[in-house]
């Protein structure tokens, strides 16, 4: 019989393309010697679909999807993923029953498009799937909660560390600038004006000044910080400003005997 240059019988009739695509993903039989005879025993193959199976699912989905498709008044696949804002594949993963593969915003678009609720959907085309969804608002719920908690963890923290950066200004400008009002003609003066915006930023972020330099207080120690030794309730003259944020003590203001 001749053959041709691969070693392939030239007389044996070609195979169509269907033809070696089914014999591709048939599974093939493997011979073994069991007890002196020969038992033909199937071997399994990952290629081998249930083909038929798969067109059912397919048909079910695809009907229950044309009949929501009609009761929302959605004339076509591509006005579908045109109003639900997702791709023609993943309608076909709906179509196919693959669910789970679809992330929240292709389901939150597919029901909205389909006037469905996402466990309504789930339900119509993966009902075991509906259950676990039931579960996804709490789940949204939690992790607001927790990303909501570390922003105000993350904002004091950023409020702490400007706050001790800007320190030595907090603490000195009051006093600079109590001393350029007293003298108009320092030039100082002209920059009182800029730092407006720095008191307005104190002031969002609740922080509130303790005393106003010059003025005669009556000495706290809870408040004030004496240059030298003073007893609660002397009069003491405040020199540079202390601060506090709500019920937090920042710093304290610096004081002097009268």
């Amino acid at each position: 019989m001749a053959k041709n240059l691969s070693g392939e019988d030239r007389n044996e009739p070609e195979r169509s393309l269907a033809d070696s695509l089914d014999h591709l993903s048939q599974p093939k039989d493997s011979t073994v010697a069991a007890g002196g005879g020969l038992v033909l025993r199937r071997a399994p193959d990952k290629l081998w679909v249930d083909r038929c199976g798969v067109r059912r699912v397919e048909q079910e989905q695809g009907a229950s999807l044309r009949e929501l498709m009609q009761r929302a008044q959605v004339t076509s696949l591509r006005e579908l993923g045109r109003q639900a804002q997702v791709s023609r594949w993943s309608i076909d993963l709906l179509r196919r029953g693959r669910v789970r593969q679809l992330r929240l915003d292709q389901l939150l678009g597919l029901s909205r498009a389909l006037k469905l609720s996402v466990s309504e959907l789930l339900n119509r085309f993966e009902p075991q799937a509906a259950g676990e969804a039931t579960a996804w608002p709490a789940e949204y719920q939690r992790l607001q909660a927790q990303l909501h908690s570390q922003q105000q963890v993350l904002e004091q923290q950023f409020r702490a560390q400007t706050l001790q950066a800007l320190e030595s200004l907090l603490l000195q400008w009051p006093t600079a600038a109590h001393a350029a009002r007293q003298n108009p003609q320092l030039p100082a003066k002209n920059l009182l004006p800029v730092l407006r915006p720095l008191e307005q930023l104190l002031t969002d972020w609740g922080v509130e000044p303790i005393g106003e330099v010059g003025t005669e207080v009556a000495f706290d120690p809870q408040q004030h910080q004496a240059e030298t030794h003073c007893v609660p309730g002397e009069r003491v003259r405040v020199r540079y400003v202390g601060y506090r944020q709500g019920e937090t003590l920042l710093y304290r203001a610096r004081v002097s005997p009268v």
